[in-house]
Protein backbone atom coordinates (compact mmCIF):
# COMPACT_ATOMS: atom_id res chain seq x y z
CA UNK A 1 0.00 0.00 0.00
CA UNK A 2 2.86 2.37 0.76
CA UNK A 3 4.30 1.72 -2.68
CA UNK A 4 1.09 2.82 -4.37
CA UNK A 5 1.10 6.19 -2.63
CA UNK A 6 4.77 6.76 -3.46
CA UNK A 7 4.25 6.03 -7.16
CA UNK A 8 1.39 8.47 -7.56
CA UNK A 9 2.09 11.73 -9.29
CA UNK A 10 2.19 14.90 -7.30
CA UNK A 11 -1.25 16.46 -7.06
CA UNK A 12 -1.25 20.07 -8.12
CA UNK A 13 -3.81 22.40 -6.68
CA UNK A 14 -5.94 24.50 -8.95
CA UNK A 15 -6.16 28.10 -7.92
CA UNK A 16 -9.63 29.47 -8.45
CA UNK A 17 -10.94 33.00 -8.43
CA UNK A 18 -10.06 36.20 -10.18
CA UNK A 19 -6.68 36.70 -11.79
CA UNK A 20 -4.48 39.28 -10.10
CA UNK A 21 -5.06 42.89 -11.11
CA UNK A 22 -2.45 44.37 -13.42
CA UNK A 23 -1.56 47.99 -12.87
CA UNK A 24 -1.66 50.14 -16.05
CA UNK A 25 2.05 50.95 -15.83
CA UNK A 26 2.85 47.22 -15.77
CA UNK A 27 0.75 46.41 -18.80
CA UNK A 28 2.57 46.57 -22.16
CA UNK A 29 -0.71 47.60 -23.82
CA UNK A 30 -0.73 50.77 -21.70
CA UNK A 31 2.34 52.12 -23.52
CA UNK A 32 1.41 53.94 -26.70
CA UNK A 33 3.91 55.54 -29.03
CA UNK A 34 3.03 57.56 -32.11
CA UNK A 35 5.77 58.12 -34.64
CA UNK A 36 3.77 59.93 -37.32
CA UNK A 37 2.13 63.34 -36.88
CA UNK A 38 -1.62 63.31 -36.45
CA UNK A 39 -3.67 65.49 -38.75
CA UNK A 40 -7.27 66.38 -38.02
CA UNK A 41 -9.39 65.61 -41.06
CA UNK A 42 -12.67 66.74 -39.59
CA UNK A 43 -14.26 67.56 -36.29
CA UNK A 44 -15.77 64.45 -34.76
CA UNK A 45 -18.04 64.75 -31.76
CA UNK A 46 -19.03 61.73 -29.73
CA UNK A 47 -22.74 61.73 -29.03
CA UNK A 48 -23.64 60.85 -25.47
CA UNK A 49 -26.78 58.65 -25.48
CA UNK A 50 -27.60 59.29 -21.81
CA UNK A 51 -29.52 62.58 -22.28
CA UNK A 52 -31.64 61.06 -25.07
CA UNK A 53 -32.37 57.96 -22.99
CA UNK A 54 -33.32 60.01 -19.95
CA UNK A 55 -35.49 62.36 -22.02
CA UNK A 56 -37.29 59.40 -23.59
CA UNK A 57 -37.96 57.86 -20.17
CA UNK A 58 -39.32 61.15 -18.81
CA UNK A 59 -41.44 61.72 -21.93
CA UNK A 60 -42.94 58.23 -21.88
CA UNK A 61 -43.66 58.45 -18.15
CA UNK A 62 -46.01 61.39 -18.54
CA UNK A 63 -49.69 61.40 -19.30
CA UNK A 64 -50.59 61.91 -22.94
CA UNK A 65 -53.33 64.27 -21.73
CA UNK A 66 -50.76 66.91 -20.74
CA UNK A 67 -50.15 69.68 -23.26
CA UNK A 68 -46.99 69.19 -25.35
CA UNK A 69 -45.38 72.39 -23.99
CA UNK A 70 -45.78 71.13 -20.39
CA UNK A 71 -44.27 67.75 -21.28
CA UNK A 72 -41.30 69.47 -22.95
CA UNK A 73 -40.85 71.72 -19.91
CA UNK A 74 -40.78 68.66 -17.63
CA UNK A 75 -38.26 66.86 -19.85
CA UNK A 76 -36.06 69.97 -19.93
CA UNK A 77 -36.24 70.31 -16.14
CA UNK A 78 -35.43 66.62 -15.66
CA UNK A 79 -32.41 66.83 -17.93
CA UNK A 80 -31.21 70.01 -16.21
CA UNK A 81 -31.49 68.31 -12.81
CA UNK A 82 -29.04 65.68 -14.05
CA UNK A 83 -26.71 68.26 -15.62
CA UNK A 84 -27.74 67.73 -19.25
CA UNK A 85 -29.12 70.06 -21.88
CA UNK A 86 -31.67 69.54 -24.65
CA UNK A 87 -28.94 69.77 -27.31
CA UNK A 88 -29.40 66.89 -29.74
CA UNK A 89 -32.41 65.44 -27.89
CA UNK A 90 -35.37 64.45 -30.03
CA UNK A 91 -38.82 63.95 -28.56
Amino acid sequence: MDEATQDQHEVRSVRRGRPPKVKPEESPAAIVTIDAPIELIGHVTAIDPRPQNLASRIWEGQSIDLPRAERIRRVTAGLAAQGYTMDGVEL
